[in-house]
C-alpha cells in the first residue's frame, strides 16, 4: 500500500518533488522516507506552486524536523533558493511558527 500522496506508478521528477511537499505539510515523514528510498531526486526538486521552493523550505517552514532530517539526507541542497532568493534557513527564520533547534542544528550540519 502506497503512503498517502505517493502513487504506486513510477513518477517524475516533478511529481515526486510536488509528492514531497504534499508529505511534508501533512508532517508525514514516514511517507516522505518511502518516497524518498524510491525517488531520491525529490529532495532536489523545485516546486513552482509554491514560489519555486523545495521540499526543505517546506520542511523548516513548517517546523517538521524528522522530514528536514530525511531531505537532507536523501541529497536536499541546505543553500537552495527559492524564488525569492531564499535559503531554508532564510524561510526557517521567516515564516516558522514554533522555533526547535533541532531544525537549525540540522541545516547548520548539511552546511546552510
Amino acid at each position: 500500500m502506497a503512503a498517502f500522496g505517493v502513487s504506486e506508478e513510477p513518477v517524475d521528477d516533478e511529481a515526486a518533488t510536488f509528492d514531497a511537499v504534499r508529505l511534508v505539510f501533512k508532517g508525514d515523514a514516514d511517507g516522505l522516507q518511502a518516497l524518498l528510498d524510491k525517488k531520491p531526486n525529490a529532495a532536489k526538486g523545485h516546486d513552482d506552486t509554491f514560489n519555486d521552493a523545495t521540499a526543505l523550505h517546506v520542511a523548516v517552514g513548517e517546523t517538521q524536523p524528522a522530514c528536514a532530517r530525511a531531505l537532507l539526507n536523501a541529497g536536499a541542497d541546505a543553500n537552495a533558493r527559492n524564488r525569492y532568493s531564499r535559503t531554508p534557513l532564510g524561510a526557517y527564520i521567516r515564516f516558522s511558527r514554533s522555533p526547535r533547534l533541532a531544525v537549525v542544528t540540522a541545516l547548520l550540519r548539511y552546511g546552510a
